[in-house]
């Protein structure tokens, strides 16, 4: 194969700067925007055609995946623990938390082995309030009962 070429594509500047943004991100999710913005402010040209184009590309060859979340989808390396782990999402700020969890992985087994369903952790992501919007929603319950 000839320098430049992967399995008959070409390795482009937008390929390995969006691959340079997942692999700074150290394991944390990224929207297409946030990579976007993130190679903008590095100065890079890129068009958001390209990012999502490479980000496709990127999860088809099994180095990035794109979990899907309310409204949007993150990007992030599919090595290490990303396989392994669900998702938290908040449905007031849309922060995405990693969930790696005996239990939860106890729960996905009991699910698999006792009702022949297996649960995709990319795909998978429980919904509520984070601890932050958790303790300010408690705040404003206290204001409002003494007002």
């Amino acid at each position: 194969m000839a320098q430049g070429e992967r399995r008959g594509e070409y390795v482009t500047r937008g390929y390995l700067l969006v691959k340079d943004a997942l692999k700074d991100a150290h394991g944390n999710h990224l929207s297409a925007d946030a990579i976007l913005a993130l190679l903008k402010a590095r100065g890079e040209r890129v068009g958001r055609t390209t990012v999502y184009r490479q980000l496709e590309r990127l999860c088809g060859e099994g180095y990035a995946i794109r979990t899907e979340t309310e409204g949007t989808h993150c990007y992030s390396i599919a090595s290490g623990e990303c396989g392994a782990h669900y998702h938290l999402v908040c449905t007031v700020c849309g922060r995405l938390e990693h969930l790696s969890c005996e239990r939860v992985r106890e729960l996905f087994s009991h699910i698999e082995r006792e009702h022949s369903f297996r649960i995709s952790p990319a795909r998978t992501a429980l919904y509520g309030l984070c601890a932050a919007c958790t303790r300010q929603s408690k705040h404003k319950e206290k204001q409002d009962a003494h007002a």
